[in-house]
């Protein structure tokens, strides 16, 4: 997996860099300057007119450094730095003395006027070195008013590291922040690019490498993006002389008499995604909406889960390796207590939906290294008694409390979704708006709880199931390129 890392991480890689292996920040800059001026030119010729915006920091250094090496190679580069007053940072103070030693075009201005007047005609290329990492406050000023003409010019846009006005941490906008095309970071990508909306604001990010790292070097925090790689290798294997028996037996208890379908979207799910035996415990009213899946095996009871039905459910419980409940099973009374008794089972299981309200509408949590939560954002305000703009704007904090006090496995479901262990966390950014419909929640679930029958462990269930329901929903979107897919398209564009 790819690692992920917080502005203080960051830092403390670059202090790493310096202190440990020897490298002065002045190497640092250069190594940086070299991998985003590889990266531009193959998106702009000599001809073509290069502006980069500098501050006065390490990543306005940066921005130096760069004109300094598009110049030598003939580029039709210059540079704007912008100075309030503020000190340079050492080394960018030194790049900016090489630069002006050498005689190349850089303007140094102070207010908004100035900045104008040097930003007086259109240019095929911008690129942002004003703050990069480091920024936590508002952006204000000379500052503002630089990003906001620099967005609305014409040209391909440039982030050095992190379009500036994004916080690193969050990816929330502080004030007003550069919009960029591309974002060159270096050595591990950083939350800010990972969460909205400082993903949108990053457009395309590539990471390059600045410096070796010895085999002993520990990070100080466990986030990770898993590749294509992490998901075929976690897959459970499937031999030769598999039969259905021994290729994960599933539990789904879901659907309700006006929520039919959810049932049936878990089963499609779970099956399509390699489940050797899936039974259905659901009301016998929705048994119907099952006449186009025959390879489900219903388990039907009476009543709209007015019940409890314990001895079916023990039996049910005792045939299955995995459980998901949840889904679409409404406010109906014996809800929680189907779920309570799933929960402790001690087999692994998916609590989704239904199940989920129905644990915070008593303020329960179930607890357990055997359970995976899927809540999205207003499921997971519900679950935590908070407000869903404080978990949509500190989605990762949230994910590391919740997993921290209740030691189970979540699915924090967003536009960028969060898994959480207490071992690790995962940013899947797999997929897109194509899945904000009715029933991609489902699939979700059905395939979680296969990955579960099947043997997967459930801290790597919770992000390989989004994985690939991501993956498969931008196979979806190349197949259905004329219109947005429903949810049953996704199944069926299913990536393995």
């Amino acid at each position: 997996m790819k690692r992920v890392l917080s502005a203080l991480e960051s830092r403390k890689l670059d202090r790493y860099f310096i202190d440990e292996c020897g490298m002065h920040g002045l190497v640092l800059m250069e190594q940086a300057s070299i991998a985003v001026f590889h990266h531009i030119t193959k998106l702009i010729n000599t001809q073509q007119s290069i502006l980069i915006v500098c501050g006065s920091g390490n990543n306005g250094g940066d921005g130096l450094a760069l004109l300094r090496i598009l110049c030598t190679f003939g580029y039709n580069a210059k540079a704007i730095v912008i100075n309030n007053g503020k000190c340079f940072s050492n080394d960018a103070r030194t790049n900016l003395s090489i630069a002006q030693n050498c005689s190349l075009p850089i303007y140094i201005v102070s207010d908004p006027a100035e900045f104008d007047k040097v930003l007086n005609k259109d240019h095929d290329m911008i690129v942002d070195a004003v703050f990069g990492t480091g920024l936590t406050r508002n952006v204000e000023g000379i500052y503002k008013h630089a990003l906001l003409r620099m967005n609305n010019a014409a040209g391909i846009k440039v982030a050095i590291d992190m379009p500036s006005g994004i916080d690193s941490d969050t990816g929330r906008i502080c004030g007003y922040a550069f919009i960029a095309d591309e974002t060159i970071t270096f050595q591990t990508q950083k939350r800010g690019q990972l969460l909205y909306p400082g993903r949108e604001h990053c457009g395309n990010t590539t990471v390059y490498p600045i410096g070796v790292l010895k085999p002993d070097y520990e990070y100080g925090s466990n986030e990770f993006i898993a590749t294509d790689e992490d998901f075929k290798s976690a897959l459970p294997i499937k031999k030769p002389d598999a039969h259905k028996g021994n290729s994960g037996r599933l539990l789904i208890i879901a659907g309700s008499k006006y929520l039919r379908g959810a049932a049936v979207i878990n089963a499609k799910a779970a099956l399509k995604s390699g489940a050797g035996l899936v039974r259905v415990l659901c009301p016998e009213c929705i048994c119907e909406a099952f006449s186009n899946l025959p390879e489900a095996m219903l388990v039907p009871i009476q009543g709209d889960w007015d019940s409890l039905h314990k001895d079916v459910l023990k039996d049910q419980l005792q045939w299955a390796d995995a459980i998901a409940i949840g889904s679409g099973m409404g406010k109906n009374p014996s809800v929680f207590d189907i779920a309570m008794l799933v929960s402790g089972s001690n087999k692994p299981c998916v609590m989704d939906a239904d199940a989920l309200n129905a644990f915070a509408a008593r303020g329960i949590i179930p607890s357990g290294k055997h359970i995976i939560l899927t809540p999205h954002v207003g499921e997971m305000a519900r679950l935590c008694s908070d407000t869903t703009k404080n978990i949509s704007e500190n989605l990762q904090k949230f994910a590391l409390d919740f997993v921290s006090q209740h030691d189970v496995n979540l699915v924090l479901k967003s536009a960028t979704t969060i898994i959480a262990s207490k071992s690790r966390l995962i940013y899947n950014i797999k997929g897109g708006c194509e899945l904000a419909k009715g029933g991609s929640g489902d699939i979700l679930c059905g395939i979680i709880g296969s990955f579960l029958a099947q043997g997967m462990a459930p801290s790597d269930a919770a992000w390989a199931a989004p994985y690939l329901l991501g993956m498969s929903s931008n196979e979806g979107m190349k197949l259905l390129i004329t219109r947005m897919p429903i949810a049953s398209d996704i199944i069926d564009a299913f990536v393995l």
